[in-house]
Protein backbone atom coordinates (compact mmCIF):
# COMPACT_ATOMS: atom_id res chain seq x y z
CA UNK A 1 0.00 0.00 0.00
CA UNK A 2 1.52 3.59 -1.14
CA UNK A 3 0.84 7.27 -0.31
CA UNK A 4 0.42 9.78 -3.01
CA UNK A 5 -0.36 13.25 -3.01
CA UNK A 6 -2.35 13.92 -6.22
CA UNK A 7 -2.55 17.92 -7.57
CA UNK A 8 -5.75 18.20 -9.41
CA UNK A 9 -6.46 22.02 -10.95
CA UNK A 10 -9.32 23.64 -8.86
CA UNK A 11 -9.09 21.00 -6.49
CA UNK A 12 -7.11 20.90 -2.83
CA UNK A 13 -4.12 18.69 -2.79
CA UNK A 14 -5.95 14.86 -2.88
CA UNK A 15 -4.14 12.51 -0.44
CA UNK A 16 -4.88 8.84 -1.76
CA UNK A 17 -3.62 5.69 -0.20
CA UNK A 18 -3.70 3.13 -2.39
CA UNK A 19 -2.04 0.30 -4.18
CA UNK A 20 -0.01 0.74 -7.18
CA UNK A 21 -2.31 -0.20 -9.36
CA UNK A 22 -5.44 2.14 -8.57
CA UNK A 23 -2.89 4.83 -8.60
CA UNK A 24 -1.83 4.80 -12.41
CA UNK A 25 -5.53 4.08 -12.84
CA UNK A 26 -6.57 7.44 -11.10
CA UNK A 27 -4.08 9.67 -12.59
CA UNK A 28 -4.98 8.50 -16.52
CA UNK A 29 -8.22 9.46 -15.31
CA UNK A 30 -7.30 12.97 -13.93
CA UNK A 31 -5.32 12.86 -17.07
CA UNK A 32 -7.76 12.86 -19.44
CA UNK A 33 -6.55 9.88 -20.62
CA UNK A 34 -9.41 7.30 -21.62
CA UNK A 35 -10.08 3.49 -21.30
CA UNK A 36 -10.99 1.89 -24.53
CA UNK A 37 -14.48 0.99 -23.30
CA UNK A 38 -14.97 -1.37 -26.20
CA UNK A 39 -11.86 -3.41 -26.03
CA UNK A 40 -12.46 -7.10 -26.36
CA UNK A 41 -12.00 -8.57 -22.81
CA UNK A 42 -13.04 -11.96 -23.69
CA UNK A 43 -10.07 -14.37 -23.81
CA UNK A 44 -9.28 -16.07 -20.48
CA UNK A 45 -5.16 -16.41 -19.75
CA UNK A 46 -3.18 -18.16 -16.96
CA UNK A 47 0.17 -17.25 -16.35
CA UNK A 48 2.25 -20.30 -15.50
CA UNK A 49 5.55 -21.39 -13.73
CA UNK A 50 7.19 -24.57 -12.66
CA UNK A 51 6.79 -26.90 -9.71
CA UNK A 52 10.60 -27.25 -9.08
CA UNK A 53 9.83 -30.76 -7.40
CA UNK A 54 12.58 -31.16 -5.35
CA UNK A 55 14.34 -27.98 -5.49
CA UNK A 56 15.07 -25.41 -7.64
CA UNK A 57 16.83 -25.29 -10.32
CA UNK A 58 15.96 -28.63 -10.83
CA UNK A 59 18.41 -29.26 -13.56
CA UNK A 60 22.45 -28.28 -14.23
CA UNK A 61 23.15 -27.20 -17.57
CA UNK A 62 26.24 -29.10 -18.90
CA UNK A 63 26.44 -26.97 -21.99
CA UNK A 64 27.00 -23.14 -20.81
CA UNK A 65 28.28 -21.58 -23.30
CA UNK A 66 26.23 -22.89 -25.74
CA UNK A 67 22.96 -21.99 -24.16
CA UNK A 68 24.94 -18.43 -23.70
CA UNK A 69 24.24 -18.14 -27.51
CA UNK A 70 20.63 -18.97 -27.92
CA UNK A 71 19.15 -15.22 -28.15
CA UNK A 72 15.60 -14.15 -26.83
CA UNK A 73 15.72 -11.85 -29.58
CA UNK A 74 16.02 -14.27 -32.43
CA UNK A 75 14.86 -17.51 -33.93
CA UNK A 76 17.98 -19.29 -34.93
CA UNK A 77 19.23 -22.02 -37.75
CA UNK A 78 17.89 -25.30 -37.56
CA UNK A 79 19.82 -27.61 -35.73
CA UNK A 80 21.53 -24.72 -34.33
CA UNK A 81 22.60 -27.26 -31.23
CA UNK A 82 21.95 -29.86 -29.01
CA UNK A 83 21.70 -29.67 -25.48
CA UNK A 84 22.54 -31.46 -22.14
CA UNK A 85 21.28 -31.25 -18.29
CA UNK A 86 21.79 -33.64 -15.22
CA UNK A 87 19.21 -34.01 -13.29
CA UNK A 88 20.11 -32.31 -9.49
CA UNK A 89 20.13 -35.04 -6.31
CA UNK A 90 16.50 -34.88 -4.67
CA UNK A 91 14.67 -33.66 -7.54
CA UNK A 92 12.05 -35.11 -9.42
CA UNK A 93 12.05 -35.71 -13.34
CA UNK A 94 8.94 -33.82 -14.29
CA UNK A 95 7.49 -32.94 -17.87
CA UNK A 96 8.53 -29.57 -17.29
CA UNK A 97 12.08 -28.77 -15.50
CA UNK A 98 13.24 -25.33 -14.20
CA UNK A 99 16.54 -24.73 -14.74
CA UNK A 100 18.37 -21.02 -14.78
CA UNK A 101 20.21 -21.75 -18.47
CA UNK A 102 19.35 -19.78 -21.41
CA UNK A 103 16.64 -17.02 -21.61
CA UNK A 104 14.68 -17.00 -18.52
CA UNK A 105 11.47 -17.63 -20.08
CA UNK A 106 12.22 -20.64 -22.29
CA UNK A 107 10.86 -24.11 -20.90
CA UNK A 108 12.61 -27.59 -20.78
CA UNK A 109 10.29 -29.81 -21.73
CA UNK A 110 9.53 -33.65 -22.29
CA UNK A 111 8.21 -34.91 -25.07
CA UNK A 112 4.96 -35.71 -23.83
CA UNK A 113 4.77 -32.15 -23.15
CA UNK A 114 5.97 -31.28 -26.61
CA UNK A 115 2.75 -33.74 -27.65
CA UNK A 116 0.30 -30.91 -25.84
CA UNK A 117 1.92 -28.21 -27.09
CA UNK A 118 1.58 -29.21 -30.58
CA UNK A 119 -2.30 -29.22 -30.61
CA UNK A 120 -1.84 -25.33 -29.60
CA UNK A 121 -1.77 -22.39 -31.49
CA UNK A 122 1.39 -20.49 -29.28
CA UNK A 123 4.04 -17.43 -30.06
CA UNK A 124 6.49 -17.93 -32.80
CA UNK A 125 9.07 -20.60 -31.17
CA UNK A 126 11.21 -23.07 -32.02
CA UNK A 127 12.64 -26.63 -30.56
CA UNK A 128 15.94 -27.65 -29.49
CA UNK A 129 16.86 -31.16 -28.72
CA UNK A 130 17.78 -32.02 -25.24
CA UNK A 131 19.29 -34.94 -23.01
CA UNK A 132 18.75 -34.85 -19.37
CA UNK A 133 21.13 -37.47 -17.66
CA UNK A 134 19.08 -38.76 -14.70
CA UNK A 135 19.64 -41.97 -12.35
CA UNK A 136 17.27 -43.97 -14.78
CA UNK A 137 19.37 -43.18 -17.76
CA UNK A 138 19.45 -40.19 -20.20
CA UNK A 139 15.87 -38.65 -20.86
CA UNK A 140 15.10 -37.33 -24.09
CA UNK A 141 13.88 -33.63 -23.56
CA UNK A 142 13.25 -30.44 -25.52
CA UNK A 143 14.07 -26.77 -25.01
CA UNK A 144 11.39 -24.24 -26.07
CA UNK A 145 12.53 -21.27 -27.76
CA UNK A 146 9.59 -18.82 -27.60
CA UNK A 147 10.42 -15.59 -29.50
CA UNK A 148 8.11 -12.89 -31.07
CA UNK A 149 9.45 -9.35 -29.93
CA UNK A 150 7.29 -7.68 -31.68
CA UNK A 151 4.09 -8.35 -29.42
CA UNK A 152 5.28 -5.17 -27.93
CA UNK A 153 3.62 -3.38 -30.65
CA UNK A 154 0.06 -4.98 -29.38
CA UNK A 155 -0.06 -3.84 -25.92
CA UNK A 156 -2.64 -1.23 -24.82
CA UNK A 157 -0.29 1.40 -23.05
CA UNK A 158 -3.45 3.48 -21.86
CA UNK A 159 -4.44 0.67 -20.19
CA UNK A 160 -1.93 -1.95 -18.99
CA UNK A 161 -0.42 -0.72 -15.62
CA UNK A 162 3.46 -0.21 -15.33
CA UNK A 163 5.86 0.13 -12.61
CA UNK A 164 9.23 1.60 -12.80
CA UNK A 165 12.37 -1.28 -11.18
CA UNK A 166 15.83 -0.26 -10.16
CA UNK A 167 18.09 -3.06 -9.83
CA UNK A 168 14.93 -5.33 -10.67
CA UNK A 169 13.28 -4.28 -7.33
CA UNK A 170 10.07 -1.84 -7.66
CA UNK A 171 10.02 1.57 -7.15
CA UNK A 172 7.25 3.33 -8.16
CA UNK A 173 4.91 3.46 -10.85
CA UNK A 174 4.96 5.04 -13.67
CA UNK A 175 2.80 6.10 -17.02
CA UNK A 176 3.88 4.67 -20.21
CA UNK A 177 2.24 5.80 -23.68
CA UNK A 178 4.04 3.87 -26.10
CA UNK A 179 7.31 1.20 -26.71
CA UNK A 180 8.85 4.75 -28.57
CA UNK A 181 8.30 6.01 -24.92
CA UNK A 182 9.73 3.18 -23.24
CA UNK A 183 12.85 3.19 -25.64
CA UNK A 184 13.25 7.15 -24.59
CA UNK A 185 13.28 7.04 -21.04
CA UNK A 186 15.36 4.08 -21.11
CA UNK A 187 18.01 6.05 -23.36
CA UNK A 188 17.90 8.67 -20.96
CA UNK A 189 17.98 7.17 -17.74
CA UNK A 190 21.68 7.07 -17.85
CA UNK A 191 22.23 3.96 -15.61
CA UNK A 192 21.50 0.30 -16.28
CA UNK A 193 19.71 -0.13 -12.97
CA UNK A 194 16.25 1.37 -14.83
CA UNK A 195 14.02 -0.97 -15.88
CA UNK A 196 10.15 -0.88 -16.24
CA UNK A 197 7.70 -3.84 -15.91
CA UNK A 198 3.82 -5.12 -16.15
CA UNK A 199 2.10 -5.53 -13.39
CA UNK A 200 -1.16 -5.45 -15.53
CA UNK A 201 -0.88 -6.44 -19.03
CA UNK A 202 -3.95 -5.24 -21.75
CA UNK A 203 -3.89 -6.04 -25.20
CA UNK A 204 -4.98 -3.67 -28.19
CA UNK A 205 -7.74 -5.33 -30.14
CA UNK A 206 -5.77 -6.56 -32.62
CA UNK A 207 -3.90 -8.81 -30.56
CA UNK A 208 -4.44 -12.31 -31.93
CA UNK A 209 -6.74 -13.83 -29.12
CA UNK A 210 -6.55 -17.22 -30.73
CA UNK A 211 -2.45 -17.96 -29.70
CA UNK A 212 -2.72 -19.70 -26.48
CA UNK A 213 0.67 -19.04 -25.28
CA UNK A 214 2.64 -16.13 -25.29
CA UNK A 215 4.69 -13.59 -23.41
CA UNK A 216 6.22 -9.82 -23.72
CA UNK A 217 9.75 -10.03 -24.00
CA UNK A 218 10.90 -6.52 -23.04
CA UNK A 219 8.22 -6.11 -20.15
CA UNK A 220 7.42 -9.39 -18.65
CA UNK A 221 8.65 -12.42 -17.13
CA UNK A 222 5.33 -14.01 -17.32
CA UNK A 223 4.33 -16.77 -19.26
CA UNK A 224 0.42 -16.48 -20.42
CA UNK A 225 -1.49 -19.98 -21.79
CA UNK A 226 -5.14 -19.83 -22.90
CA UNK A 227 -7.91 -21.60 -21.02
CA UNK A 228 -8.26 -23.73 -23.87
CA UNK A 229 -4.11 -24.85 -23.80
CA UNK A 230 -4.64 -25.19 -19.59
CA UNK A 231 -7.38 -27.57 -20.33
CA UNK A 232 -5.37 -29.51 -22.72
CA UNK A 233 -2.41 -29.43 -20.09
CA UNK A 234 -4.97 -30.90 -17.41
CA UNK A 235 -6.24 -33.56 -19.83
CA UNK A 236 -2.57 -35.02 -20.50
CA UNK A 237 -1.69 -35.24 -17.12
CA UNK A 238 1.28 -32.80 -17.47
CA UNK A 239 3.63 -32.90 -14.71
CA UNK A 240 5.93 -29.98 -13.10
CA UNK A 241 3.87 -27.13 -13.99
CA UNK A 242 1.22 -24.65 -11.69
CA UNK A 243 -1.40 -22.61 -13.07
CA UNK A 244 -0.89 -18.64 -11.00
CA UNK A 245 -3.03 -15.32 -12.05
CA UNK A 246 -6.19 -16.11 -13.95
CA UNK A 247 -6.64 -12.62 -16.07
CA UNK A 248 -8.87 -11.60 -18.95
CA UNK A 249 -6.89 -9.75 -22.18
Amino acid sequence: MFIFTLSIPGEEHLIIQTSAYQYIKQRKTFSGIRTNKNFDMSTTYFKIDSTDEGGYPQVECDCVPIMQLISPWKLHKENFCSLEFTLKKKTVLTDLLSTTAGPYIDLLISEKFKNAICQCNIMSHQYFKAVVNSPKGPQPYFFLHLCQPNLVDFIDYQTSIFFETEWGFYKCPILINSYEHYLSLKSNANTVSFGIEIERLAMTENFDRSIDMFYILQFDNSIYISERMKKIIEENKITGIKFLDEITI
